[in-house]
């Protein structure tokens, strides 16, 4: 393994002003494309070369000569990261939500946890909870399986999945809130322009 892979690089690319009105396919190939980018940044950050991209039926990513990826895209930010573990990260655009949502992303228990902002905790829980779905390969009807376990600061919390400790380090932007799991790596965050 090379030994800079000891870090996790996940690369996240803010999305110019311009291009966040793209519509349909014209936006969905944008987005999935800058997305690959920045996972081609964070492997060449880590010292690897990826070879093709595959996924199963289900969207899952299947790992690449032992490298495990990861992509997130929103209007606003793309990201990809790679890990020599179980790897997932998730942008979303912090914006009002209604409440029933609240409900949906966390119960009571959850939500005692945290004495922060309970908007910007929405997010944290919900990216969180996203990207280790995104790590154990499945979507967001698992959403009720994970729960939120500790928060020991603003930028970190875990969560049980099926009887399996995740931890989860955060990173806001101006707009956007992203999270990415993690194992005994550290997490490097890289937040850049749009190279395109």
């Amino acid at each position: 393994m090379n030994p800079r892979f000891e870090t996790i690089h996940p690369v996240v690319f803010e999305i110019p002003e311009n291009l966040h009105g793209l519509k349909g396919t014209d936006k969905v190939d944008f987005l999935g494309g800058a997305a690959r980018q920045a996972l081609a940044e964070s492997a060449k950050r880590s010292g690897i070369v990826l070879g093709a991209l595959e996924k199963k039926d289900n969207g899952a990513p299947i790992p690449c000569s032992g490298v495990y990826w990861s992509l997130s895209h929103k209007s606003e930010a793309v990201g990809g990261v790679v890990s020599p573990n179980r790897v997932g990260i998730d942008i979303e655009t912090i914006r009002p939500v209604t409440e029933p949502l609240y409900g949906r992303v966390a119960g009571e228990t959850e939500w005692r946890l945290s004495a922060s902002d309970r908007l910007e905790t929405f997010f944290r829980f919900w990216t969180a909870k996203e990207a280790v779905l995104k790590a154990v390969g499945i979507g967001f009807a698992g959403m009720g399986k994970c729960r939120i376990v500790d928060i020991p600061d603003d930028a970190h919390l875990t969560i049980v999945y099926e009887d399996r400790n995740w931890q989860v380090e955060h990173f806001r932007t101006s707009c956007c809130l992203i999270s990415v799991t993690m194992s005994t790596n550290p997490v490097q965050w890289h937040i850049e322009p749009y190279p395109g």
